[in-house]
């Protein structure tokens, strides 16, 4: 059986406390879209740590890899946040955007005129977009994706899923992500600390969705808020360092595996 962090194993009525709806509640909010997408992407997200880069484009698919050197390590303790473009990106409301300081400081180097020229091409021919990450690529897609319906208001989106990818941005982001119509999904294992880190400052999306594997082989899917910025202490730190250490749990292949089960027995009444 797999070990879940010590928040997920309270009670009923601890849980709601904490911001996280009961297992029936959540379960009747729960939806993946786009399985077949969903599933390729991972396996794209998977395949691109073999080729060193640290994106690759193809098609009309970008993916992003996750980390893979120290530089990278060092871009991803940049934890706090920074305006998009000295905050002239904003919500339809007004509101500055902001993102994670490493993450943003490393797709400068990326969206680059050769990198937008690209775009542009798929954007005149109509092509729909996609893009996927995993973990620090997740982030990296995220900001991408926003960056593109900046500066490419006619973009058609096809699949944008990012996996095992912690927050990385404050609530303005997200909420332009929604306006702009970005189908953006995070996904990630349930007892990953990783997929729920956020420091405070930042927001969330509606679309994060776990993935619990269960002792019967069945994977059972949420749609749930994640830990309130007050329960970062040091207890759950301390968690999340150790689930760093289990890489496993982190991993796009333990994704999907619980991705492949899911799918296979998602008609299955829980």
């Amino acid at each position: 059986a797999h070990t879940v962090p010590e928040i997920f194993q309270q009670g009923e009525e601890n849980i709601e406390e904490k911001g996280i709806p009961s297992q029936g509640e959540a379960q009747k909010e729960s939806n993946i879209e786009h399985w077949d997408g969903v599933e390729i992407q991972a396996e794209q997200s998977n395949l691109i740590y073999a080729t060193g880069k640290e994106y690759s484009i193809d098609g009309s698919t970008i993916t992003f890899k996750g980390t893979d050197s120290l530089k990278e390590w060092k871009d991803n303790v940049k934890i706090g946040l920074k305006d998009l473009r000295d905050g002239k990106v904003k919500t339809k409301g007004g509101e500055i955007i902001q993102a994670h300081r490493g993450i943003y400081d490393s797709i400068r180097a990326v969206y680059d005129p050769l990198f937008k020229s690209k775009i542009r091409k798929l954007v005149d021919k109509g092509e729909p977009i996609n893009i996927t990450g995993h973990s620090r690529g997740g982030m990296m897609g995220t900001l991408i994706a926003l960056l593109i319906s900046e500066d490419f208001p006619n973009v058609k989106w096809g699949d944008v899923n990012m996996f095992s990818t912690p927050h990385m941005g404050n609530q303005a982001l997200y909420d332009a992500i929604k306006e702009r119509g970005i189908p953006l999904q995070y996904i990630g294992a349930l007892d990953d600390p990783v997929f729920h880190l956020k420091i405070p400052n930042m927001g969330d999306i509606e679309q994060r969705i776990y993935l619990e594997e269960l002792e019967d082989g069945f994977t059972k899917i949420h749609r749930r808020p994640t830990m309130k910025e007050n329960d970062l202490n040091f207890k759950t730190l301390k968690e999340i360092k150790q689930g760093i250490r289990n890489k496993e749990r982190h991993s796009i292949k333990y994704v999907k595996k619980l991705l492949k089960i899911a799918k296979s027995k998602k008609d299955k009444e829980l």
